[in-house]
């Protein structure tokens, strides 16, 4: 599935969406929206919040409070989902990657290591798991 481009505004919504998810245990509805993005009409915030859940971003919460909404995934899942299409996008895939690595910030790198060592370890453990299963 083909990951849906943003808009500046569209990016904005969803920036704000992701952080008020990861800060509240409730789900945000387009008034707390509107207050986090002051320069916002109520109804363009409604409208963008739409066109986020026709493009599979948002769901519309049932509830009874009316114009609720939540993330369908996490904005780091969004992200990878980005990276993913870009590296299929190239025809040397390794190369775009290692470019990546050399414009990566150091906190980017420390990420990226301990990712990779919490993937290695995940796929030894299914190895070992696969083992004991047989």
């Amino acid at each position: 599935m083909s990951m849906p481009r943003l808009g500046p505004l569209e990016r904005a919504v969803m920036d704000t969406v992701w952080a008020m998810t990861a800060t509240a245990s409730n789900t945000p509805a387009a008034r707390d929206l509107r207050g986090s993005l002051p320069k916002l009409a109520y109804t363009t915030v409604i409208t963008v919040l739409d066109r986020l859940v026709q493009k599979g971003l948002l769901e519309r919460v049932s509830d009874d409070r009316p114009h609720r909404y939540r993330a369908t995934g996490s904005q780091a899942s969004y992200a990878a989902g980005v990276m993913h299409e870009a590296l299929a996008a190239t025809s040397y895939p390794s190369g775009a990657l290692m470019m990546f690595v050399e414009m990566a910030t150091p906190e980017q790198l420390a990420a990226l290591r301990g990712g990779l060592a919490i993937g290695r370890r995940a796929q030894i453990e299914s190895r070992e798991n696969e083992e004991v299963l047989v």
